[in-house]
């Protein structure tokens, strides 16, 4: 368990090797959290992660849908998001 602010957080400098994300993600930090942890040099093991339903539903939108945009190409070419 690591009590930081998340996005000042150098993973790899406090965790040896891959590590299980579980969180509950406040709207204004959510998507730069989400980008960090599946674009960055630290990648966890796995995420559990609960979004504002406006966030989720961008994250897991498919092709041609209104919400589908820059975070749903993202997160669904590096990860499964249901």
């Amino acid at each position: 368990v690591v009590e930081a602010d998340a996005l000042g957080v150098r993973e790899a400098e406090l965790v040896e090797g891959p590590a299980h994300v579980v969180s509950n993600l406040p709207y204004n930090v959510g998507t730069p959290l989400l980008i960090k942890w599946l674009t960055g040099p630290w990648r966890p093991l796995s995420m559990t992660l609960m979004f504002q339903k406006e966030v989720a539903d961008r994250i897991a939108a498919p092709v041609n849908d209104d919400a589908y945009g820059r975070l749903g190409v993202i997160c669904q070419a590096l990860c499964s998001a249901k």
